[in-house]
């Protein structure tokens, strides 16, 4: 009788220990998709939004799925994308990529790829720039995202262009303004004007 009691007892509190671990879980969750939403309030002050974006990227790392991680770090991402915050933009996002990478996470690579040409085509590293945008289009094409390897090979050409790479400039332009031209009409002008 006792050993049926202590076997009982046992298994309650596991039961009981692994419930209320699920609760937590659950918690750190709800608390991470909060400091995401706050985050993008356009009413809160930029440096606030940083705090909330940054303590988001913390609970995510506590909680420990990397996609949850990429997730909250994609959110800082676009803090400092839209804010012009150059270091910190390249920074996380060569950890988005090795992420991303890890997850096997197609468009976060293109996505992390095309930001990264962008930070150094701002840098004028025009080279690094080139290669990350090459990188970018690859996957954009595969996963056919035509708005965005028409943007990125317009990026691309403009390099070529500037470094007197005439003919090669002039082919990726030509591709984007046919895969550009492709695309549907709201498509076309949400790019442009949204």
């Amino acid at each position: 009788m006792s050993r049926h009691f202590f076997l009982y007892f046992i298994f309650f509190l596991s039961f009981t220990a692994s419930f209320s671990q699920v609760k937590s879980k659950d918690r750190l969750l709800d608390s991470i998709f909060k400091l995401r939403e706050l985050s993008n309030d356009q009413n809160i002050e930029l440096q606030e939004s940083l705090v909330l974006a940054e303590r988001a990227i913390v609970l995510s790392k506590q909680y420990g799925k990397d996609s949850t991680i990429l997730k909250s770090n994609k959110n800082l991402s676009y803090l400092y994308l839209t804010n012009n915050k150059l270091i910190e933009l390249k920074r996380i996002n060569f950890e988005n990529l090795r992420l991303a990478q890890a997850l096997r996470d197609s468009l976060a690579i293109a996505n992390a790829h095309h930001i990264l040409g962008y930070v150094y085509d701002r840098e004028v590293k025009k080279d690094s720039a080139y290669y990350y945008y090459f990188k970018a289009v690859k996957v954009y094409k595969r996963l056919k995202d035509y708005s965005n390897s028409g943007g990125v090979l317009l990026n691309m050409a403009n390099i070529q262009m500037a470094e007197r790479d005439f003919i090669g400039g002039e082919i990726n332009a030509i591709d984007a303004k046919k895969l550009i031209e492709g695309l549907p009409e709201t498509t076309i002008t949400y790019r442009h004007y949204g």
